[in-house]
């Protein structure tokens, strides 16, 4: 308050003597009259006499006003960030979204968060070290330490101003002001650090002790969604591998009747023609014992070997795939040929 009146009185003072030199400048120019410039100086300070209570009014309103609508906008900023958190599936860009809004809202040098490594690794974690998240070199403090057990016993936060000495050595080393514990399932599991403490953080601590609040459940919640889709990962890894293990013994029974099919039209397609030959000789000889088959039909008696092989192709080829796609194999670029599109579509609809 006291602020807002020495602010207001030096911007009255100010508005004064900007006004008093442009009219005697102005009337300087204008007039040279000695008895002109007296009156001017007598109604300037009449003028002085009449309008100081409005104008100062005006400028402490205007500069209280003002105060007020930027702790109403800060207010307003915690409630919004408060919603934002909500939004926020993924850990690493709740913890960046929450030191880059509390340092741009709060007017701080930097937000820090020292957070429980545990919720890094979701399950199976060991250790009971907190991890600073910070663009500098990483750091940790061991939850055995009295900040921790001293901020369980402060859930609206604490000034290293008001903190015992050993207290204020674990904040100093985080360059840290001040510090509101996040809490879950009844536990500290983080800490905010701003480094810098301003007078509307004081203003703004029950606000701020209710966003840590907030933010600790979507940090629970987070971790539960990971953790539930670590369970699920697993299980899918464990239902592919089964499949993995039963298509390749299906693909090895496949392959081996394929194979002997393969092998066997090969031996057909050797001693097709020949028999083609005889049968034609045969006709030739005694029509009514060998009917005559048509050219047609022998053409295609003829294909039947190339194409049986093709088919027989494309079953391995598919079986190939499906291996690749369980075993989860990448593909080996030198196996590649060229093949033309034309080719592939005009042997699809044969």
């Amino acid at each position: 308050m006291h602020n807002s009146i020495y602010l207001a009185k030096s911007l009255l003072i100010l508005s004064y003597s900007l006004l008093f030199l442009l009219l005697g400048l102005i009337l300087a120019v204008a007039v040279w009259e000695p008895l002109f410039q007296v009156l001017f100086f007598i109604s300037f300070i009449i003028l002085v006499g009449l309008s100081y209570e409005s104008f100062y009014s005006a400028f402490l309103l205007t500069v209280g006003g003002a105060r007020a609508d930027s702790a109403l906008r800060r207010v307003g900023g915690v409630a919004e960030l408060v919603d934002n958190l909500h939004e926020y599936t993924q850990l690493d860009g709740l913890l960046r979204f929450t030191q880059s809004s509390l340092t741009s809202l709060l007017g701080a040098n930097s937000t820090k968060l020292l957070i429980d490594h545990n919720f890094f690794e979701v399950e199976n974690a060991v250790g009971k070290d907190f991890l600073l998240c910070s663009k500098d070199e990483p750091a940790t403090l061991s939850a055995d330490a009295a900040l921790f057990r001293y901020a369980s016993n402060v859930p609206q936060g604490f000034r290293i101003e008001d903190s015992p000495l050993e207290i204020i050595k674990d904040l100093q080393r985080f360059d840290a002001r001040f510090a509101i514990p996040v809490f879950c399932h009844g536990e500290v599991k983080a800490l905010l650090l701003i480094s810098n403490w301003v007078v509307v953080v004081t203003d703004l601590q029950t606000l701020l002790a209710f966003f840590a609040r907030q933010f600790g459940i979507v940090l629970e919640r987070i971790v539960q969604e990971q953790g539930r889709r670590l369970r699920q990962e697993n299980a899918f890894a464990e239902k592919s591998a089964a499949m993995a293990m039963l298509s390749a013994t299906i693909a090895h029974e496949m392959r081996t009747p394929l194979s002997g099919v393969r092998a066997s039209i090969g031996g057909v397609e050797s001693y097709l023609p020949d028999l083609i030959a005889a049968y034609q000789f045969a006709h030739e000889k005694d029509a009514e014992q060998f009917p005559l088959i048509r050219k047609d039909l022998l053409d295609t008696l003829t294909e039947t070997g190339p194409r049986i092989k093709s088919m027989v192709d494309q079953a391995n080829h598919v079986i190939d795939l499906l291996l690749v796609n369980l075993n989860d194999q990448g593909l080996d670029s030198e196996r590649f040929t060229v093949c033309s599109a034309r080719e592939c579509v005009e042997q699809a609809l044969e």
